[in-house]
């Protein structure tokens, strides 16, 4: 029952990393300026501070680009446990569950990239390869056996 349970779980994300890539350079800046605002409002609220409309936005311009970073390292982060998790209730192997899990990350992540230039308004880059791979070997190394 564990080994379907975390096969679905990663077939799944690997799906949810699929879709957002998908997404076109509007849309995925939309969904992470969302996530930010949503932040701002939260932190507005537990400090009891409002924040003005143009305030905001300078905050949302500052930080949006950290986000859309973060978010690269988290869903590959989650990735690598999943990952790692997969092959091992499979192999059994603590070595090569390792390195299987982590060239998988590294293979997915280039192919991630190369998906998004055909989605329009989205580009490849190299800098986000590292963060991903990165991500996904904190995740690994958080949950080897």
């Amino acid at each position: 029952m564990k080994k379907v349970a975390i096969s679905i779980l990663f077939i799944v994300w690997l799906l949810v990393i699929f879709l957002f890539s998908n997404q076109n350079g509007v849309s995925s800046k939309q969904l992470s300026r969302q996530v930010l605002d949503k932040i701002i409002s939260i932190s507005s609220y537990v400090t009891n501070q409002s924040i003005s409309p143009e305030k905001k936005e300078q905050i949302i311009k500052k930080y949006h680009p950290i986000i859309r970073k973060i978010a690269h390292f988290t869903i590959y982060f989650i990735l690598g446990i999943l990952v790692y998790l997969a092959v091992y209730l499979y192999k059994k192997n603590k070595k090569w569950t390792i390195w299987i899990s982590v060239v998988f990350c590294i293979i997915y992540a280039c192919s991630d990239e190369f998906h998004q230039i055909l989605s329009v308004g989205r580009t490849f880059k190299v800098k986000d390869i590292l963060i991903d791979t990165l991500g996904s070997l904190f995740g690994i190394l958080l949950i080897k056996k």
